[in-house]
């Protein structure tokens, strides 16, 4: 394996390199508008999935692989909470809010530049607090501090997530339940040998239908006497059931394209499978599963699919739209209207007429 085409870079390197990536596709192919808001004018705070946006699963499953595949990294990416969290929902919302307001107001020397109290009452409306009246709650989180030093550790985090304790002894459980587990201990705890490469969080790039895209993917295992390399993404899930629903929903799909071509690419000398998922069950209420992809699949993830008439955008599609709304600068509409001068046929799959 010519391991010279590995990126040799840090997490935050690679996250700032310009190149679209399976995120990107993904929040392409859910919004347009989106994405041009968090790529290409780079907004802060605004249909971005912050770190206070993202899912329980999706948390507590970064702080697991982090774990796991990159322990050493665990310091520069989480900070171990010492505040006290606020006990009232509507107090912690009201702090995430007030969060998001102090990024967006934030210049790039990190100096806030609105007034504090402005955007106090600023969040206090947008979250919608009905019980107190606005000098009460000023005082309440001013005054009486209660969620002040939450806010203040949240605030002053710089790049790194806050995690309880409690989240972090609970990560590191299912990090050893799973290196443990007989279904999936082989994949956890294979190192490199005479006859096995290991990679974790391997860093490629390539070029898809004319566009520079990037992967980082969890774990490949490279078999040198058969010369095959599997790959392999965690995802740790509350209901590890549900995978097929959210393969779909949260375009799992357009990973297994993404990473399945890029290393294809870069290593046409190997066969390579498409992507394998080890998925966890965070409760422990399912064993651990490894759900393999086919080929079909593969293909249906690049070139698109319909299932019960509703149509799911493969990865080629989707790049050849990005470049054209990028070259023309058009993204309140889709291509197909733009070009069909404001017509399009109506298709309603599987319903029966008369």
């Amino acid at each position: 394996m010519d391991i010279s085409k590995i990126l040799k870079i840090g997490e935050k390197q690679y996250r700032s390199l310009p190149y679209d990536s399976y995120s990107s596709i993904k929040d392409f192919i859910s919004s347009r508008l989106k994405y041009y808001k968090k790529y290409i004018l780079k907004e802060k705070g605004k249909d971005d999935d912050t770190k206070e946006q993202d899912s329980d699963d999706m948390r507590f499953g970064n702080i697991v692989d982090c774990l796991k595949f990159t322990p050493d990294d665990f310091e520069s990416r989480y900070q171990i909470s010492s505040a006290e969290i606020p006990d009232s929902p509507q107090m912690i919302k009201f702090v995430k809010e007030l969060i998001k307001l102090c990024i967006i107001n934030t210049n790039d020397m990190g100096v806030l530049c609105g007034n504090l109290e402005l955007l106090i009452e600023e969040a206090y409306n947008n979250t919608g607090i009905k019980q107190t009246k606005i000098d009460a709650w000023k005082e309440k989180f001013l005054i009486k501090k209660e969620g002040y030093d939450y806010f203040l550790e949240l605030k002053d985090r710089k790049d790194r997530i806050i995690i309880s304790p409690a989240e972090l002894e609970w990560a590191q459980s299912i990090k050893d339940y799973m290196t443990n587990h007989p279904h999936v201990r082989d994949i956890m705890n294979c190192s490199s040998n005479d006859d096995y490469e290991v990679f974790d969080q391997i860093m490629l790039k390539g070029v898809i239908n004319d566009v520079e895209v990037k992967m980082m993917g969890d774990r490949v295992i490279l078999n040198k006497k058969k010369k095959l390399i599997t790959p392999f993404d965690l995802k740790v899930m509350s209901n590890i059931e549900m995978f097929p629903y959210n393969y779909l929903k949260l375009k799992y799909y357009v990973q297994n394209g993404v990473y399945t071509t890029l290393l294809r690419q870069n290593f046409p000398e190997y066969e390579i499978p498409p992507i394998k998922f080890v998925t966890i069950d965070k409760y422990r209420q399912c064993e651990p599963t490894i759900v393999k992809t086919s080929e079909k699949q593969y293909q249906q993830a690049m070139n698109g699919f319909s299932i019960n008439g509703r149509k799911y955008k493969g990865v080629n599609e989707a790049l050849e739209e990005m470049k054209w709304h990028k070259e023309k600068g058009i993204w309140t509409s889709p291509k197909e209207i733009i070009d069909n001068n404001g017509f399009i046929d109506l298709i309603l799959d599987n319903v029966d007429s008369e």
